[in-house]
């Protein structure tokens, strides 16, 4: 899966979608092709995306009507030229958030040294960008 600058035309919302945060959509889709995120609009973020075989698709929030914070999780819709497309994109980004959410889960540690407690976030660095 790879940015695209083919159009995406023609697209439409076939029933298929996925839930994660900005965040973790950055990471695997890379910077949206839309990015007004104010909450006033039916869309707050747009990716034009293609598969790993070529085919068009685009990611987006749909009337969340919210000014969208990095972290929450949120339903964001796939569209494509048809069903299939939809359901091949799907699989393909489900496979790479299940990556980021392995590699870059937020760690709560808690220890003592020397009869101090501590407890701290490790929030790890993805290790493939």
């Amino acid at each position: 899966m790879k940015a695209t600058r083919k159009t995406s035309g023609g697209t439409s919302f076939f029933n298929h979608t996925i839930r994660a945060s900005v965040s973790d959509l950055r990471q695997i889709l890379g910077l949206p092709v839309y990015d007004e995120n104010d909450g006033e609009d039916k869309v707050n973020f747009e990716w034009v995306m293609e598969t790993e075989s070529g085919k068009v698709f685009t990611v987006y929030d749909w009337k969340e009507y919210r000014d969208l914070k990095e972290t929450n999780i949120v339903e964001w819709h796939i569209g494509g030229n048809d069903a299939s497309v939809t359901y091949e994109a799907k699989t393909e980004i489900e496979s790479a958030l299940s990556s980021v959410n392995t590699l870059c889960v937020p760690k709560l540690i808690i220890g003592s040294i020397a009869n101090t407690k501590f407890s701290f976030i490790f929030n790890p660095v993805p290790l493939f960008p």
